[in-house]
């Protein structure tokens, strides 16, 4: 027994859409390659609700990091710049232009404002639901979206957004793995948590 190839694992994990999308599913090629023998059953959450089903130990959420009865370890740091498409990069006053909005702790034009020393204005745009379906519409050319880094890297990288400002304000938020305070995580699960953890210590820091 000790020469057969162990079996194949599944780790069960809920996840925001737009952390699935935009940072976990671009990284599955190198957890195929560091953990080839644990597979992903990956659960996209899309309302607060949706975390008290049953059927996962584990399980990403976007906060502060206080999350009661859940021990949590920070994935990444949020830090907010407004982002749009090339197309309406050249705006001579991009501040004019719609602002798209997103429900729930992102919203935080008003505060962007204040601390970038910039007036404000009431002119909105479309609200979305999810921080992905947001992103979509700025790369269309919808609006200025409030982008959040680093889901948002990927998108500058390939210049399908440019950014309108230098100034970035860092926010207290961001992406925690956690897990129940009495969970007894399995050898797969502890293998995935110190990859994923491993893999993403540089968004701490950066």
């Amino acid at each position: 027994e000790l020469f057969e190839p162990r079996a194949v694992q599944t780790v069960s994990i809920r996840v925001p859409i737009s952390f699935a999308l935009l940072l976990l599913v671009p990284m599955l090629p190198d957890l195929a390659e560091a953990l080839p023998r644990i597979q992903l059953d990956l659960v996209t959450i899309h309302r607060p609700t949706d975390y008290d089903l049953p059927g996962s130990a584990l399980d990403i959420r976007f906060g502060n990091g206080s999350f009661p009865g859940r021990e949590a370890d920070r994935l990444t740091a949020e830090r907010l710049v407004p982002v749009a498409s090339p197309a309406l990069a050249g705006a001579a006053d991009w501040t004019a232009l719609p602002l798209l909005l997103v429900a729930g702790a992102r919203e935080m034009w008003a505060e962007w404002f204040a601390a970038a020393g910039l007036a404000g204005h009431p002119q909105r745009s479309h609200r979305f639901d999810s921080f992905v379906a947001a992103l979509e519409a700025a790369s269309a050319g919808a609006g200025v979206l409030l982008g959040s880094r680093p889901l948002v890297d990927a998108a500058l990288k390939n210049r399908s957004l440019v950014p309108l400002s230098d100034f970035e304000l860092s926010s207290t938020s961001g992406h925690f793995l956690t897990k129940a305070s009495t969970a007894r995580l399995t050898s797969a699960e502890q293998d995935f948590r110190q990859w994923l953890l491993r893999h993403l210590s540089g968004e701490i820091s950066a």
